[in-house]
């Protein structure tokens, strides 16, 4: 009789102890074979805006800053090399002498943050598939890098602080459902053949989607795809922080193009904060990012409820 009570006693501390495990841990990490099945429904409070109250998401981004402060900044894996200020009144003869990176090391890059490789991986597959029909974006190749990199996001401490804060904010956003079913719908859901993640940590120069990522740049420029013009202003930080860059991207682009691009953030950082930014229900978003106030803006999909790209400025 007693061996039989103390089981139960054992069953129920067991069970307890699963059900109060912290969002960071392992079941919230690898979906189960349950999480997955129930990730096939298409719950529409997902995707209901106004979850988070503006004040809330901004205070929630301004400490993921702080996390964000152990990345990668401007190290010396990722150097710019600002020069030349773009002159609109002659921009024919309006040529930057170096580089936009002074320095760009991509396998060190890669070996100091696990997600890059996967991230830069699943950048250069997007370019790749730039001009393809949409049945390209269903490949097995294509899925199984997507897979990798959100497995290597839900291992980043500022993407587990993120999804944990907005869970405990509401609970419905429980393990399970964010970040598997809602980023996947939110980020990869395709429109016109690109999806929101593609649009903005790519971009498409036929659709006017530039490029606004500075590892993507970093990456077109040392294939040397990219050649830099200069820049229309060092907006604030130092080194900088936020800042305005004039290119052109060989074969792609007619005319010199400018983009409003963070430097030395993390993948994992800029998609926390556009996601958030979207849980506000707004399209803009200000937020204190060390010494510079930096605006996030999202534009959404025609029917608008998933993300088509977002920006900085």
């Amino acid at each position: 009789m007693h061996a039989g009570l103390l089981l139960v006693y054992v069953v129920l501390i067991l069970s307890v102890g699963r059900s109060s495990s912290s969002f960071r841990g392992q079941n919230c990490t690898e979906p189960t074979k349950e999480h997955e099945k129930h990730n096939q429904i298409k719950p529409s409070f997902l995707f209901q805006h106004k979850v988070l109250p503006k004040q809330f998401a901004i205070q929630l981004v301004e400490e993921l800053w702080i996390l964000e402060q152990r990345s990668l900044n401007q190290t010396k894996e990722c150097k710019l090399n600002f020069q030349e200020q773009w002159n609109k009144s002659d921009p024919k003869n309006d040529q930057s002498p170096g580089p936009l990176f002074r320095n760009f090391d991509e396998a060190a890059l890669v070996n100091k943050m696990d997600i890059l490789q996967s991230y830069i991986h699943l950048l250069r597959i997007y370019k790749e598939l730039e001009l393809k029909a949409i049945a390209s974006k269903k490949s097995m190749e294509y899925h199984q890098e997507v897979k990798e990199f959100f497995y290597q996001l839900r291992r980043t401490d500022i993407w587990q602080e993120a999804a944990h804060s907005i869970a405990n904010y509401d609970q419905r956003y429980k393990c399970g459902d964010f970040p598997h079913l809602f980023m996947d719908r939110l980020w990869f859901r395709l429109e016109r053949y690109q999806s929101g993640l593609e649009n903005t940590f790519v971009g498409h120069m036929q659709h006017d989607d530039l490029p606004n990522n500075w590892i993507q740049l970093g990456c077109l420029e040392a294939r040397k795809k990219l050649n830099y013009l200069g820049y229309i202003t060092k907006l604030c930080g130092d080194p900088p922080l936020l800042a305005t860059v004039v290119f052109d991207i060989v074969d792609e682009t007619p005319v010199p193009c400018n983009t409003t691009i963070l430097i030395g953030t993390s993948p994992q950082f800029e998609l926390a904060m556009y996601t958030i930014l979207y849980l506000t229900g707004d399209q803009e978003m200000t937020v204190q990012l060390g010494s510079c106030r930096v605006t996030a803006s999202c534009e959404l999909s025609s029917n608008g409820i998933y993300i088509k790209r977002c920006f900085v400025k």
